[in-house]
């Protein structure tokens, strides 16, 4: 067995949970069945706003940037009994 697996193991996980930090939950998934195509893409790409790695990482710039790539949806208002 070759001496790389074990990084090369580390590097592709390390990937999963920079995508899963992201706020990308459903591509962080789907990089369990194919990580090699799945993660190292969306690794690199624009996290959305409200993640834990935008929080972490982002300055006002990119916060704005990343509002703007990933605009919120619109949330339902709660129903009331006064109908």
């Amino acid at each position: 067995m070759s001496a790389y697996w074990i990084p090369l193991s580390l590097f592709i996980i390390a990937l999963g949970i920079t995508t899963a930090l992201k706020g990308k939950y459903v591509l962080a998934a789907a990089g369990i069945v194919l990580p090699i195509w799945i993660w190292p893409v969306t690794a690199v790409r624009l996290a959305k706003p409200r993640s834990l790695w935008a929080r972490w990482f982002y300055d006002e710039t990119k916060l704005r940037r990343a509002a703007a790539r990933f605009p919120q949806e619109e949330r339902a208002e709660p129903m009331s009994d006064d109908a």
